[in-house]
């Protein structure tokens, strides 16, 4: 097809819309007008990879390989995320000694958190309040309100390094899992210690808490899991799970079964009522280091050092996808409350949204003070004259046309489109689009 006969295809609404294309943004006068020709044959040399990657068009593999690997979430690894429970953050905790906030569902950047001095190790919302809870290397637990950021109150001194922090259902406690290798309990309102478990599991690593509270699970470097009453701290089994740490744990939502994994490169699901073996999940080639079941209670995730993520049927064991992106070990994995996205973490500094029934990455977020200056596109889509959609892809923090919308995703690798020549006016409406925020500037 003929550049000309497509861009009036597009021009009149009668395109596909189902593909992002890339153009080339000019005003002229009053009007902004596309031309798909200019910007090709300035691009001729990038090719017709970068204008896939661009679109997002890689289907290599049932498992979207889009490349976020240009954009950065974090400057150091991902250790943790965690999603509040009214779907509408994202917290991760960085390598880089900080806690970042992001928006769901459109996954830009809201706050980057500064008050730890060493790694953030992990990130947990309080159910039912706006705050959240972090703890990492620097022996400190810190409570913050969302989504503004703000300490509530001074940092707890927790004389270890802290590996793990769960929350009741209620909000009304903290459990911390600490290098030492006790487990402590924090009233959330006193901000106090309140109890201390001491399971003989050297350091502790990992902590989950049944749905309906009654249940905490701890992880420890010796391999065993350990489950506690939460009501008076009281042991009620040991298992011998693993033959290493046990990095990970998550219960399923009716409590009943409880998964597990560690450097042995397996997931196993353990029945809580008799603390008897159920399946072990085998296939990944590096660590496990996280794990994460669905709301529904249907699937399984799991995040490893071979740099993916796997689906597991939580039934039978099976194996149902493998989700690849990620460049480096994939630390931390979580779903989203309404089972609709699964939110991976990584070494790479990334962090992906994946649509779990697509199986494919829908967004990769983006902090623009730790990405490369490389990364050039900002993807939205606009109404045409005609009243049809085209998706557009333009350098962050371009002027964008009255009526665009966007989706604060950054594309990396797409090709640099010339910049539409800025208007200064008298007075106007701020209005550029950056990855953070979407302005509109209307010149009068």
């Amino acid at each position: 097809m003929a550049d000309e006969e497509r861009t009036r295809e597009l021009e009149d609404g009668s395109g596909d819309d189902a593909e992002p294309q890339v153009f080339a943004l000019q005003r002229d006068g009053s009007k902004w007008k596309l031309s798909r020709r200019e910007l090709l044959g300035g691009a001729a040399a990038a090719g017709a990879a970068a204008l896939a990657v661009a679109a997002g068009k890689d289907k290599a593999s049932a498992a979207s390989r889009t490349s976020c690997e240009s954009g950065k979430a974090h400057k150091s690894s991902v250790l943790s995320v965690a999603i509040s429970g009214d779907g509408n953050y994202i917290a991760s905790g960085s390598e880089d000694n900080t806690v970042k906030l992001w928006a769901l569902p459109s996954g830009a950047h809201m706050k980057t958190i500064k008050g730890h001095t060493d790694l953030v190790r992990t990130v947990a919302f309080l159910p039912g309040t706006k705050t959240l809870a972090s703890g990492g290397s620097d022996k400190t637990l810190i409570l913050w309100s969302v989504p503004d950021g703000k300490r509530t109150a001074a940092p707890s001194d927790q004389d270890e390094t802290i590996f793990d922090i769960v929350a009741t259902p209620d909000g009304q406690s903290l459990f911390c899992a600490l290098k030492s290798g006790v487990v402590k309990r924090w009233s959330t309102a006193s901000r106090e210690e309140v109890a201390t478990l001491q399971p003989d599991q050297w350091w502790v690593r990992s902590l989950a808490i049944s749905p309906d509270g009654g249940t905490l699970a701890s992880g420890g470097e010796n391999g065993k899991i350990v489950l506690w009453s939460v009501s008076d701290g009281a042991n009620i089994k040991t298992i011998a799970a693993h033959e290493q740490p046990v990095l990970g744990l998550a219960f399923s939502p009716d409590g009943q079964a409880l998964f597990s994994c560690g450097p042995d490169k397996t997931v196993k699901k353990w029945r809580v009522s008799d603390g008897s073996e159920a399946h072990t999940l085998s296939g990944h080639e590096g660590w496990v280091n996280a794990v994460a079941v669905s709301p529904d209670g249907a699937i399984v995730a799991s995040a490893s050092a071979d740099k993916t993520v796997k689906l597991w049927s939580t039934a039978d064991g099976s194996l149902l996808v493998t989700l690849r992106g990620h460049n480096d070990w994939v630390k931390a994995v979580a779903f989203t409350p309404d089972g609709k996205y699964l939110v991976s973490g990584g070494q790479d500094g990334t962090l992906r949204i994946w649509s779990v029934s697509a199986r494919k990455v829908v967004r990769c977020l983006l902090d623009l003070e730790v990405t490369s200056a490389k990364v050039k596109g900002v993807r939205y889509r606009a109404r045409t004259a005609s009243g049809g959609w085209i998706t557009y892809t333009l350098p962050c923090g371009s002027p964008i046309p009255p009526g665009a919308i966007c989706t604060c995703n950054c594309v990396p690798g797409s090709v640099a489109v010339p910049r539409a020549p800025r208007v200064q006016p008298t007075t106007y409406t701020y209005t550029h689009c950056t990855c953070n925020k979407v302005h509109y500037w209307y010149p009068n």
